[in-house]
């Protein structure tokens, strides 16, 4: 079963977390279509639920969700000109991406997988250090500092967990590149970047029928920061079989700055309209994010 194409409609807008999706997506907004699949897509996941039992398995959720979704993204793209190609990382620069515990053990998972054993170690601590500096960082740093995403292969510009990516990655598209660059470069004051709400709508409905299964079964479904939620998932012991009996194992993974982030709007785009007190980094003096910027650095020669 696939995901029904009555889930495409122009009309209604997506934001970027799962809960702010189904409350922008209110059920009386909903096609009958719409509410039909969306019920389908989330019966399915229940399934899925009730047979996994492994890391492995557990992480297929979101990848099986998007092996629904990819390929009428896909088809809408050509139809609606979607300008997103390998290499164009803009919108992989500064800004705050976070995910869900499935998606978070998806790519943990991956991450085992591409890598020699041997070189697991390296890749735990590396992956680690970026969490640990990730703690330190607000919305507004991040936008700041056009911070690159970490699983960015900025040589190439292409994404090293491609086939693992987090589903808000998925939904997340541009129309027109130019506007994108210069958004991200900060040049002008020129118009916001043009991104097809069809595909928003229809990855957010298939994240919102994803969450509410998980929620169905007692799940903890909150979003967290890509690299902590990761590092929680690759470091913590049977992180993703506590997760699904029930633990808040993830709650290692919450960092001080979420409460005030979703307070000021994840959209880092909007950050010229916060007070200007706000858009001046404090000077950080943290000699232990600078030994590791130079671990990671050593360790990219």
């Amino acid at each position: 079963m696939h995901i029904c194409c009555a889930f495409v409609t122009p009309a209604v807008p997506v934001t970027g977390s799962v809960v702010a999706a189904m409350k922008a997506l209110a059920p009386e907004k909903l096609s009958s279509a719409q509410k039909q699949a969306f019920q389908k897509e989330r019966a399915l996941n229940r399934q899925v639920l009730s047979e996994v039992s492994t890391a492995r398995e557990i992480g297929t959720l979101p990848l099986f969700v998007a092996a629904r979704i990819d390929p009428h993204l896909e088809q809408l793209g050509r139809q609606l000109g979607v300008a997103c190609a390998k290499g164009c990382g803009w919108c992989c620069h500064g800004l705050k991406v976070e995910l869900t515990a499935p998606e978070a053990i998806a790519i943990a998972e991956y991450l085992r997988t591409k890598s020699a054993p041997e070189g697991l170690p390296a890749l735990g601590e590396a992956l680690q250090d970026e969490a640990d500096e990730a703690r330190t960082l607000s919305i507004t740093d991040r936008w700041l500092a056009r911070r690159a995403c970490y699983f960015l292969d900025q040589a190439s510009g292409s994404c090293s967990i491609w086939e693992a990516r987090p589903l808000a990655c998925r939904s997340h598209t541009s129309l027109n590149a130019s506007a994108c660059e210069a958004a991200h470069t900060g040049r002008g004051d020129g118009p916001a970047v043009p991104r097809p709400t069809s595909i928003e709508t229809l990855y957010g409905l298939a994240r919102g029928a994803l969450h509410a299964a998980c929620e169905d079964t007692g799940l903890d479904m909150r979003a967290f920061e890509l690299t902590n939620a990761v590092a929680v998932a690759f470091h913590v012991p049977r992180a993703a079989e506590r997760w699904l009996a029930g633990e808040r194992v993830f709650d290692h993974a919450v960092i001080p700055s979420d409460e005030s982030d979703r307070e000021a709007g994840r959209d880092p785009s909007n950050a010229g309209l916060l007070p200007a007190a706000q858009l001046v980094p404090e000077r950080r003096t943290q000699a232990a994010n600078d030994r590791k910027r130079a671990r990671r650095a050593l360790r990219a020669r």
